[in-house]
């Protein structure tokens, strides 16, 4: 139980228990590293055991994604009248922050607990393109035993687009394959996308498509529905502060996953080639991890009929993500 924490290469590393659940956190993206729960011999979560790996790879493994997760289409937006010209990382379009992405950044270690941790991290006015001077915090802790929570922080000094979002990629084996997971999506409407992953617009009700994720589903038996999930689900519009939006399940271990934010978007990891070994001193290739990350919906700074996207001056952006693990054959103790 505790904190444990170096440092190599500039890159801080620290680990946070309470005893029942721990988690490993590099400065580095301030990302995600390592996730373990108490009786499982494996970690939860992708990941690499040596810092400098992180920097290496470039697949947003674990990390915190800014200033604006997922992507604006033709990377720009207007902002009262003016045209926004952001960093193109992904053919014409602008990718989890472009190439200055906060996810490639080294967060500055700002405080540290037994069970809580938080990274600090300023971003420039005009880089990436973004107007204005972002401030960013992200602070882990691990609540109610066996939950991880992250809270995510924002200010700025000019209107810009913000849209932080973690990004790790899950399998509750350990290991292998995630055909034989299982996932619940609780979300009615999905947001179709185009060939190059933009949203068409359209709120796609769930119901009765390839989408329909509400009751539980082996991901080997919707891959035959479909090839591959890359899409944004959207909150139910009633209720406030957290939904449970997702669940995922493998073997005697379950995680749900709960956000404020509007939207819950699945990856099942389908591009995923590594070149450097991770946990296990294993590669991990296509289909060995998957994502559930609370984020606003992409593009949503052009369009007016999405959920908000710029952040003004003087306000303070705050979500909350929490995956909450629990043993399918009995209550953990």
């Amino acid at each position: 139980m505790g904190q444990r924490r170096h440092q190599l290469g500039g890159i801080d590393d620290v680990t946070i228990s309470n005893g029942r659940l721990s988690a490993r956190i590099l400065s580095f993206g301030a990302s995600l590293a390592d996730l373990r729960l108490a009786g499982v011999e494996w970690p939860l979560v992708l990941g690499f055991k040596s810092p400098e790996a992180y920097i290496k790879h470039g697949l947003y493994f674990g990390a915190v994604i800014g200033r604006y997760a997922n992507r604006i289409a033709n990377a720009r937006t207007q902002i009262k009248g003016e045209t926004v010209i952001l960093d193109q990382n992904d053919g014409p379009h602008h990718l989890h922050g472009g190439r200055a992405s906060l996810a490639r950044r080294r967060w500055k270690l700002h405080e540290r607990r037994d069970s809580a941790v938080v990274f600090k991290i300023s971003s420039p006015d005009g880089e990436g393109g973004y107007p204005g001077k972002l401030w960013a915090s992200a602070i882990y802790s691990i609540v109610e035993q066996t939950t991880l929570r992250l809270d995510l922080v924002a200010e700025c000094d000019r209107p810009s687009p913000v849209n932080l979002c973690h990004h790790p990629y899950f399998n509750l084996a350990g290991g292998g394959s995630i055909s034989e997971h299982s996932v619940i999506i609780r979300s009615d409407h999905v947001l179709p996308s185009d060939d190059e992953l933009i949203p068409t617009g359209e709120l796609l009700p769930t119901v009765d498509t390839q989408y329909d994720l509400r009751s539980k589903c082996r991901m080997a038996e919707l891959w035959k529905k479909r090839p591959f999930f890359n899409n944004t689900y959207c909150r139910p519009q009633t209720g406030h502060g957290l939904w449970n939006a997702a669940r995922l399940e493998c073997g005697s271990i379950a995680m749900d996953v709960a956000t404020d934010q509007p939207g819950i978007h699945f990856y099942d990891g389908y591009k995923v080639a590594t070149t450097v070994s991770g946990h296990g001193g294993c590669m991990y290739g296509s289909r060995q991890g998957l994502c559930l990350e609370g984020q606003n919906w992409p593009d949503s700074p052009n369009r007016p009929d999405f959920p908000e996207a710029i952040l003004l001056p003087g306000e303070v952006y705050r979500r909350r993500v929490e995956y909450r693990f629990s043993r399918l054959s009995k209550i953990i103790q």
